[in-house]
């Protein structure tokens, strides 16, 4: 596994997007179409082509039975979906791969990242979390971190931080595209090496 991995992925109901850290800076990498910092988690199956995000979501109300969305909450789970335009089935997994594969397509630095970091609701399960890896590799990533996004939000604040004094209790809100999640976190402590721990 790689030391550090500097790529990082919000693959989410509603929306995705994908960032990399380095020299201190997060940058976000922005959609091609409108310039966005998200992308769409919609699929929509053409008879000619796959199309994924804006274009896909163009499809909901004129084509509903080729295009999906909200895959995600379906994750871990044995349902699949059938695709009329192409007769046949396609999983949870799968699509999240195709969402994954399109994120990819936004690093403009040429950058080919074999390593990732996505993140999780707090209450995916086992099951529900190696569904999200197998994504992962089936977009062609090689190692592929999860991380709760509680914790990823409480990491990001802290790094922001210039406090040293971050004890204490946290309530974290999570505002997602279809449900308000809260989860209360401990303690992030700075390091002697600047870097910062956090406890549950």
């Amino acid at each position: 596994m790689s030391g550090t991995i500097n790529f990082g992925i919000d693959l989410g109901t509603t929306n995705s997007l994908v960032a990399r850290a380095g020299n201190g800076t997060i940058e976000i990498f922005k959609n091609p179409s409108g310039l966005k910092n998200t992308l769409p988690s919609v699929v929509a199956f053409r008879k000619e082509r796959v199309l994924i995000g804006d274009k896909a979501r163009e499809y909901i109300e004129k084509d509903p039975h080729n295009v999906l969305a909200g895959f995600k909450r379906k994750m871990g789970t044995g349902e699949s979906f059938f695709i009329p335009n192409i007769a046949a089935f396609k999983t949870p997994i799968e699509l999240s791969a195709l969402v994954l594969q399109e994120l990819r397509t936004f690093i403009y630095t040429g950058e080919s990242p074999a390593s990732v970091v996505i993140t999780i609701p707090a209450s995916f399960d086992t099951v529900q979390s190696n569904a999200t890896k197998q994504a992962g590799y089936e977009a062609g990533f090689r190692e592929v971190v999860l991380l709760q996004e509680p914790i990823a939000a409480s990491l990001a604040f802290a790094n922001k931080t210039a406090s040293e004094d971050m004890n204490g209790q946290w309530l974290v809100y999570d505002l997602g595209g279809r449900h308000l999640r809260r989860s209360p976190r401990k303690d992030c402590r700075r390091r002697n090496d600047g870097s910062r721990s956090r406890r549950r």
